[in-house]
């Protein structure tokens, strides 16, 4: 009886700090990984719960070795794919839900821009990611126009919070002017 009274009373702090959290699960790995570690407790008291009630109605103890195996397999899958989303931001990969295809299509799509190159997005911190390319230009006349719609173009696509383009001339490189 005191096994189901003490996971009852785990289980109802555990729901409070997953209300607490719910909202902002997603914005940071900080929050997200507390947020996963607040629910792995919570199922695990679930299953405590219902070890705690079949162990009283059969006499049989598995059922407290079951639960914890569930439980176990189920930390595993989510601290596995909290790791790879930390991995990724650690290795400064491309972030998954940015399709560098669009971007560079946008981009490209500008009026003055001849071409798109050396694009590259990455992950600087949860949520916070980086935008740089090189944009082939007819002239540099309109380059602080062009600059400035390429990064409201990119803003407003939500696909980084920080960008760098660099405006090259078209023409053979000999004659393009060295840009910093």
């Amino acid at each position: 009886r005191p096994m189901l009274a003490i996971a009852a009373a785990g289980f109802a702090v555990n729901l409070f700090n997953l209300w607490l959290l719910h909202r902002d699960r997603k914005g940071s790995l900080n929050v997200r990984s507390a947020y996963l570690h607040i629910l792995s407790d919570s199922l695990g008291s679930v299953a405590v719960i219902v070890a705690a009630l079949m162990i009283n109605l059969t006499g049989r103890v598995f059922y407290d070795a079951a639960g914890s195996l569930l439980i176990s397999g189920l930390i595993l899958v989510s601290s596995t794919r909290l790791f790879m989303k930390t991995l990724g931001v650690l290795m400064e990969s491309s972030p998954s839900h940015i399709a560098t295809d669009e971007v560079r299509a946008c981009l490209g799509g500008l009026e003055g821009v001849l071409d798109v190159h050396d694009l590259h997005v990455w992950s600087l911190t949860s949520g916070y990611e980086l935008l740089t390319a090189h944009l082939v230009v007819r002239d540099l006349g309109g380059s602080q126009a062009l600059l400035a719609a390429s990064r409201t173009g990119t803003a407003a696509k939500s696909w980084s919070k920080g960008t760098r383009f660099r405006l090259a001339l078209n023409g053979p490189a000999s004659m393009r002017p060295r840009l910093p």
